[in-house]
């Protein structure tokens, strides 16, 4: 019962939303709207419920001294840097978007944040995808074979010459 009704409104909701997009007419017409307000309601208390959650686990952690404390600290620290960052160039700025792309914020955390961390997770990747092709390699299996060819790919899609060798395949 718990998986059922939160299933059920979820169906419901997108059902009705697709029946307003091809009944556009009275009661339909402006569910849209409707369900985008309930949506940014919803999304803000369920990240106001993430953050509580992050916060609470990583203190314990902290409080408990648990060999992970150091780790804790530091994602605590960097959220909370993150926030004051992001609302400061709200105040200073409030008719500018800190988080569009061409704020000094997003830009500064896109290019000195993500963009390493994405590599780094990618580096991390294509070593965890090369062991498994290597073990595919020993396998005589069509699924072995699948991982192989899969593995191939996604590793030629990463270096410059596979992207251009085939730019029409990986894209």
């Amino acid at each position: 019962m718990k998986k059922e009704i939160p299933l059920a409104i979820t169906f419901i909701s997108g059902f009705l939303l697709v029946l307003a997009l091809f009944i556009p007419h009275k009661p339909f017409g402006n569910l849209e709207e409707i369900f985008n307000d309930w949506y940014i309601i919803v999304s803000g208390f369920t990240m106001l419920l993430g953050i509580d959650s992050l916060l609470e686990y990583n203190f314990k952690k902290i409080r408990r001294k648990e060999k992970d404390a150091p780790y804790s600290l530091i994602l605590i620290l960097s959220f909370f840097i993150t926030l004051i960052w992001g609302v400061t160039e709200i105040v200073r700025t409030p008719e500018h978007n800190p988080f569009s792309p061409t704020s000094t914020f997003s830009k500064y955390f896109y290019n000195s944040i993500f963009m390493p961390l994405q590599s780094t997770m990618f580096a991390i990747l294509s070593f965890f995808i090369a062991s498994a092709a290597y073990r595919a390699f020993r396998a005589k299996e069509f699924n072995s074979a699948l991982l192989l060819v899969s593995a191939v790919i996604v590793m030629l899609g990463r270096i410059p010459l596979g992207q251009g060798a085939a730019p029409y395949v990986i894209t």
